[in-house]
Order: C-alpha cells, then structure tokens, then sequence
C-alpha cells in the first residue's frame, strides 16, 4: 500500500463517493429545504480537505520525508 498512485486514486473515489451521496441526499429535499446550504457546505467541506490532504501528501513524496 505504499504506492502513491493507489493511495491517490482511493482518496478521489472516496470523494466522489462523498458527491454522490450527498447529491443523493439532497435530491430527496424538497426545493427550498433549509438542510440544502449545510449539505453543501459538508460537502465542500470534505472536498476541500481531501483536496488539501493529496496536495500535501504529493508535495512530501515530491521532497521528502525531511523538508
């Protein structure tokens, strides 16, 4: 499990999986639900965050361990 390219790949299905199912969730919301805008937020949330963790774990694999 050492290989960057599988651990990269199963960060950015992990995120999809999050899209999907919040896209599912919010489907089943009426228009106008108050519980859309946090979903959402969640979402970008999550997102940003394994966004942030791919681009750090590349940037160390890229320097080193010791930067």
């Amino acid at each position: 499990m050492d290989n960057p390219f599988v651990i990269t790949t199963a960060v950015r299905f992990l995120g999809m999986g999050v899209m999907l199912a919040v896209a599912l969730y919010l489907r089943k919301l009426p228009r106008g639900d108050r519980r859309i805008l946090p979903a959402v937020l969640v979402l970008l949330l999550i997102l940003g965050a394994l966004a942030i963790w791919e681009m750090r774990y590349l940037h160390t694999l890229h320097e080193g361990p010791t930067h």
